[in-house]
């Protein structure tokens, strides 16, 4: 079962005893959730920033082609709703957008690196700063399904604009989300070969339907997979509950 608490004084605590997923409700994110639905505010507050945007076939997305392509942020909005402004990018093609920082070696900090967004999203005050490892902005066009994963580090998902379909599988699960040989994990719980995954129908998960204005906690090493049921923008923070020695320098 997941969490559900709309008192931030209380969550570091109950997180932190119960380490497993959450539903945060009535946050104050700041004026982002009302603010970044408009498409002309959002021109205005990025400018003509370049990103490099990675392109899924359908609407399914890893990391195995590598098919990546700058474009310009306004391209993205191009998605919201229905059009596709994004140049030779097919009908039936997917996108996704992850924040990086310029230079690989820092780590992602949305609140610096995205300045005409950053001053309409409060930093979640449920978690220590100093904990903090990386601030990630999100942003994939509707039916996008990223692969199922795991963070090493604990992680909170601010939604913001659009609806999210996400399932989750305790670490508990892990023998039962591979392929009989053991070599592939579960791309995508939602369609798969039950023939190939005989185990994950035996697994238990974990399943969230993320609104605007609502934040998940997704515990480190909790696997999970990500849909977009729109258009959505969202950030990510992710937290060091251990000492930072602890943690692969990588």
């Amino acid at each position: 079962d997941v969490s559900h608490y709309s008192n931030q004084t209380e969550v570091w605590q109950k997180l932190n005893e119960e380490d497993t997923p959450a539903v945060l409700h009535h946050f104050e994110f700041g004026p982002c959730t009302h603010l970044w639905e408009n498409d002309t505010y959002l021109r205005s507050a990025i400018g003509d920033n370049r990103v490099s945007v990675q392109i899924g076939n359908k609407s399914f997305m890893d990391y195995k082609d590598k098919n990546f392509r700058m474009v310009r942020f306004e391209e993205l909005l191009g998605e919201s709703p229905d059009k596709d402004t994004m140049g030779s990018r097919q009908a039936e093609e997917s996108f996704y957008f992850r924040s990086t920082s310029a230079n690989r070696t820092v780590v992602s900090n949305f609140w610096k690196q995205w300045p005409g967004l950053a001053q309409d999203l409060g930093f979640p005050k449920f978690i220590p700063r100093e904990k903090v490892f990386s601030s990630v902005l999100r942003v994939s066009s509707k039916s996008s399904v990223l692969f199922t994963h795991y963070d090493v580090m604990e992680n909170v998902l601010l939604q913001i604009r659009g609806q999210k379909d996400v399932i989750l599988f305790s670490p508990r699960e892990v023998e039962k989300l591979y392929s009989l040989d053991g070599r592939q994990l579960l791309p995508d719980p939602r369609s798969y070969d039950a023939k190939r995954f005989m185990g994950v129908r035996k697994a238990n998960s974990v399943r969230v339907r993320l609104c605007p204005g609502e934040a998940l906690y997704i515990p480190a090493f909790w696997f999970h997979s990500v849909q977009a049921l729109q258009f959505c923008m969202s950030v990510n923070v992710f937290w060091r509950r251990l000492p930072a020695s602890e943690y692969d320098s990588k």
